[in-house]
């Protein structure tokens, strides 16, 4: 009954696009398009001219067409800093050292009270800081100091201690 009446709808609803379609006769409007006009082809003069145009149109940048514009895309992003890397070094106080394992880490209170575990190579401070080394009671990050034309000047060491007994 259902399938009935829904076959009734569609033959009804068909039959009044073909009605309408088949209606009253429109004037046919003719435009004629113009063609746009070739540009105007240069001519090479010289073999130098032609292996000058040659070489601009070989050196230009091209994209690689078997690689993903995604992965293009991604590499020209640029990289989300840490939590690590709000702040200058000096402001982060080191908790604690484990250093008799392959890969030693460190434990690292932020700022913001929060604790952060680093190892060997993690970027640490505004300056491009990146842990070097480990001892028993400190870690060393070594930053990079810049000129204003962005060349690296320096690469200072600084050692964050574990605080000693007497202070609180």
């Amino acid at each position: 009954m259902l399938r009935r009446r829904l076959i009734y709808c569609v033959l009804i609803v068909f039959s009044l696009v073909l009605l309408n379609s088949c209606g009253g006769e429109e004037e046919e409007s003719t435009v004629r398009l113009k063609r746009p006009a070739r540009p105007a082809v240069k001519k090479v003069e010289t073999a130098k001219e032609l292996s000058r145009s040659v070489s601009t149109y070989l050196s230009a940048p091209r994209r690689n067409p078997f690689r993903s514009y995604l992965a293009e895309q991604a590499q020209e992003a640029e990289r989300i800093k840490t939590p690590l890397e709000c702040c200058d070094i000096r402001v982060f106080k080191l908790l604690a050292v484990v250093s008799g394992i392959d890969e030693p880490r460190a434990l690292v209170l932020a700022p913001d009270g929060k604790r952060y575990t680093v190892k060997k190579g993690d970027l640490i401070g505004t300056r491009e800081g990146r842990i070097v080394e480990f001892s028993e009671k400190s870690i060393i990050v070594e930053e990079v100091v810049r000129d204003i034309s962005g060349r690296v000047m320096s690469r200072p060491r600084i050692e964050l201690s574990l605080p000693t007994k007497g202070a609180g």
